[in-house]
Formats: C-alpha cells, sequence, structure tokens
C-alpha cells in the first residue's frame, strides 16, 4: 500500500513510500493528495479523510521566537566578559606559582607568618620554618629572608594582576552598549619590575 507523509500541521511533505500493513496512526494517510499549485500547500483534514488546498496566506503562521530585549542581551554579554575576566585572572595568578604542589601553596601564608615573626624576635617559635631549614640544610634566618623575599614579590605581582582584573570590571560596568562589552580587551602581564 502506498502512503503519504504530512507534517504535524498537517501539511503535504512531498514524501511516500510503500508500506505494508495498516497506515501509520500519525502523519501518514492511503489517501493521494491532489496535484500541487503554485501558492497552495496541501492540507491533509484527519476528520473529512481528505486533502484541500489552502492558500499560503491561509495557514497560520508559527509564533515568532521571543528577542532578547537589549538589556537582556547586554546582561549577557557582562556575564560572558566577567567570565573571560576572572577565568584569564585565575591562569595569570596560577603561573605565579607553577612549579609548588598544592599542598606545599596551602603552606605559604603560615612560611610568610612564621618568617615575619622570626625577623621581629629570632627566639620566637616558628616550628614549620625549623622544619623546613634542618630539612634544606640552611640555617632559620636565611630561610626566613628567602621566604619574606618570595612572599613580597608574589604581593607585588598577584597584586598587579587583581589590580588588572579590577579595573577590567570597571570598564564592563561602564559598558552600555553589547558592542562596548565586546571591544574589552581581556588580557594580563606584569611590569619588569616584578
Amino acid at each position: 500500500m502506498r502512503v503519504y507523509l504530512f507534517s504535524p500541521e498537517r501539511l503535504y511533505t512531498g514524501l511516500s513510500l510503500d508500506h505494508a500493513g495498516a497506515v501509520p496512526p500519525y502523519n501518514a494517510t492511503d489517501v493521494p493528495p491532489p496535484d500541487g499549485k503554485p501558492g497552495f500547500f496541501r492540507r491533509f483534514d484527519p476528520a473529512a479523510g481528505a486533502w484541500a488546498l489552502v492558500p499560503r496566506d491561509e495557514l497560520p503562521r508559527p509564533p515568532a521566537f521571543p528577542q532578547p530585549t537589549p538589556e537582556e542581551t547586554l546582561a549577557g554579554a557582562r556575564a560572558a566578559k566577567l567570565t573571560e575576566i576572572n577565568a584569564k585572572c585565575e591562569a595569570a595568578l596560577a603561573a605565579l606559582t607553577p612549579t609548588y604542589p598544592e599542598r606545599e601553596l596551602l603552606t605559604f601564608d603560615k612560611q610568610e607568618a612564621e618568617a615575619r615573626t622570626y625577623q621581629a624576635d629570632s627566639g620566637a617559635s616558628v616550628p614549620l620554618l625549623t622544619a623546613l631549614a634542618a630539612a634544606r640544610g640552611i640555617s632559620v634566618a636565611d630561610l626566613a629572608a628567602r621566604v619574606i623575599a618570595k612572599a613580597d614579590t608574589f604581593t607585588a605581582a598577584s597584586g598587579h594582576l587583581i589590580g588588572q582584573r579590577q579595573r577590567l570590571e570597571d570598564a564592563l560596568e561602564a559598558c552600555e552598549t553589547v558592542d562596548a562589552v565586546l571591544a574589552i580587551r581581556v588580557s594580563y602581564g606584569l611590569p619588569e619590575e616584578v
């Protein structure tokens, strides 16, 4: 048996096929459609079991997708740009300490605090620095000086990067159009002295 396929809107798809058995219950009929005519669609009426030619302008138009308002588009562009700003800052900050294991990074604040305590009072208890210095075979005083030098360099570098991130965020907040948001170029760098 030959069956003719129509869309969910009951418009003839132009497809037919040989089918064994009963007519499929959805979007198919064994009633042949009439010949097409310019400016008309062939539409099947399941209740009447017949095709009809329907002028194109009489078919209901599908609802248009709602267009985002300029504010929604601007909000979306801002959110995407902020994600880019933050991700690139995070990558730049991570590049400052690429050779350290994560668990060692967790001790940096403690190392710095003990080093500053030791510089203020060489008789103070600094168990982490004492253990590190002993394992390295250097004095606690030498290690404290190295830790403070690295901490100061890291503070200056991270401060510079975070300041750039904040400047980019300020520029983003000042944008009033999507084009202005897209014009923001996100890059991070360090001055030579850092």
